[in-house]
């Protein structure tokens, strides 16, 4: 196997998705048969999933002849930065569940999807629920994306490319219309923060605080229509509040330097000069 640092590119990304997608499929239908579970079974498709992932991923670092550290980096990162994550990620929730609002009044979601949501969010215990979907999920996730992919894709695009098309493949994986806008928009942000940061640490905490917001707000008994209540529109102060969020959280990130100019600490580090390159010429 040939090693390529700067593995991988973009059509080599989506033959590391397709792979996992394939294998993904094979799982599920071994473990809906073995389990005689239901086809919308959270539990079923994130194990499949998760799985699948972990089978692929040491094949795609091991053709980057790099390190586990260095394709996954989960070096710290400034806790002043925690903050304007809360805040951003928060914001970006409340918006792109209204942004979801007015897409399904366009095309409605299937039953089977919405079913499947509703047994996460209301069917299994709290506990369980954020096992699966703050903690499981981003921890594939983000070793996937903002790890092996992202970091490929910057040692060959300026960052600005680099995490929009991260996004971009993180929205399409999720494979359904009513997903994409919020996929891909939380894409982008933790992009910046993985790019910026040079830490898988924050997409994974920014990921799983994203998807442990539903489960949380659901189990509370607070009712917000179009954001607890499915089928109408988010009130507008509840919108408002989540664009002074989202903006007052980018404003916050954006005082850190390492955000404001991103210097792309996961990239592929240049070889040393020899030794006669090194010393001034002579006359």
């Amino acid at each position: 196997m040939r090693r390529d640092e700067r593995y991988p590119g973009f059509w080599q990304a989506i033959g590391v998705l397709f792979a996992i997608f394939l294998v993904t499929v094979s799982l599920f239908l071994v473990l809906r048969g073995a389990l005689h579970r239901p086809d919308d079974d959270p539990f079923v498709a994130t194990a499949a999933t998760a799985a699948a992932v972990l089978l692929v991923l040491p094949i795609a670092r091991r053709r980057t002849g790099l390190p586990w550290s260095r394709v996954f980096p989960l070096r710290p990162f400034r806790a002043a930065l925690l903050p304007g994550m809360v805040a951003a990620i928060v914001g970006l929730g409340i918006l792109g569940s209204e942004v979801d609002n007015w897409l399904q009044t366009v095309a409605p979601p299937p039953k089977r999807l919405t079913e499947m949501f509703e047994k996460l969010l209301y069917n299994q215990p709290l506990w369980f629920a954020l096992l699966l979907g703050a903690v499981i999920v981003p921890l594939y996730e983000e070793c996937l994306f903002r790890g092996l992919i992202l970091r490929g894709l910057l040692t060959r695009y300026r960052p600005a490319v680099a995490i929009v098309t991260t996004a971009l493949l993180f929205a399409l994986y999720h494979g359904n219309l009513w997903q994409f806008a919020s996929a891909f928009f939380g894409g982008l942000l933790l992009g910046w923060l993985v790019a910026g940061t040079g830490s898988l640490l924050a997409g994974i905490i920014g990921h799983g605080l994203n998807n442990a917001l539903g489960p949380l707000v659901a189990r509370s008994g607070i009712r917000i229509p179009g954001f607890t209540t499915p089928g109408t529109h988010q009130p507008l102060w509840v919108d408002a509040v989540g664009l002074v969020l989202l903006t007052g959280g980018i404003a916050w990130l954006r005082r850190a330097p390492e955000l404001a100019h991103i210097r792309v600490a996961t990239a592929v580090e240049p070889e040393p000069l020899a030794r006669d390159e090194m010393e001034p010429a002579r006359d």
